[in-house]
């Protein structure tokens, strides 16, 4: 493995580094603005911060189809 190899597989461990805890708390943050029932809202929070690298990305995908708390497809 070349020297440039291994410096672009630092820079992605640096910017996974980086982008986890800041996207983590932007997640924490959002939940806590969203308008979810408690428990809900605990188990959000608990996925997002016990899965580290899709915990994040999977509330921010899951939550854009809601809002207000209905579903897009519910009228």
């Amino acid at each position: 493995m070349g020297v440039d190899a291994i410096l672009i597989i630092q820079i992605i461990n640096i910017a996974v580094l980086v982008l986890w805890p800041t996207l983590a708390v932007l997640a924490v943050l959002w939940i806590r603005r969203q308008n979810l029932p408690e428990p809900q809202r605990v188990l959000w929070t608990l996925v997002v911060l016990a899965i580290p690298v899709l915990g994040a990305p999977a509330f921010f995908f899951l939550s854009t189809s809601t809002r207000d708390g209905k579903r897009e497809n519910e009228t």
